[in-house]
């Protein structure tokens, strides 16, 4: 299961994106242990005004590839590639909207978020840093679960966690499974693989 968290959720910039703005939590149980992960992301696309924003809620994804359809010349490669609960792959957006394509993948060379000569980095794609995004897919081989949050945090949220992702772009972290008891009530999600 992956949760995503905006860390400031009351400030949504408009325009062009160029940092990341989120964390990505990724949880899995292990027989009597959770393993978590986090990771460096982004929930908003290049630019918010020209293109629309998932909006927040439970969604399924699977292993895939981005683009899914790719144009001629364009290579694909490796992406989480993100479906509703009933396996749709048009999506709420913000505002009562719908968007559709939507993956989770790396950014531009460099980490880049925003556009590069008019061309969008996400068109409303879900962003991880760039060189950590194989360590995320390794994790799935089957259907999950990713939540998306515009509120609140999750743990850990202490200084030294966020400076060793901001160094790393993830960080690496076991607790007993009744840990995740205090999370708010996602122990079913993470107990059910999704």
């Amino acid at each position: 299961m992956i949760i995503f968290t905006k860390r400031n959720p009351n400030n949504i910039p408009s325009g062009e994106i160029k940092k990341f703005h989120s964390l990505a939590y990724v949880y899995k149980v292990e027989e009597k242990e959770v393993k978590l992960r986090v990771y460096q992301a982004t929930t908003l696309p290049s630019h918010t005004e020209r293109y629309r924003t998932v909006a927040p809620g439970l969604n399924k994804a699977r292993l895939g590839q981005h683009p899914m359809n790719p144009r001629e010349g364009q290579t694909p490669y490796p992406a989480l590639n993100l479906y509703t609960v009933d396996g749709s792959r048009i999506l709420p957006a913000v505002g009562g909207k719908k968007t559709s394509g939507i993956n989770i993948h790396k950014p531009g060379i460099n980490d880049y978020l925003g556009l590069h000569r008019g061309q969008a980095m996400s068109m409303g794609c879900l962003l991880i840093r760039r060189g950590t995004e194989d360590r995320l897919y390794n994790h799935f081989l089957s259907n999950f679960g990713v939540i998306i949050r515009r509120e609140g945090s999750y743990w850990p949220a202490d200084i030294r966690t966020l400076s060793r992702i901001h160094r790393r772009g993830y960080a690496e972290y076991s607790y007993p499974l009744e840990a995740l008891k205090e999370a708010k009530g996602w122990r079913k999600y993470a107990e059910e693989g999704y």
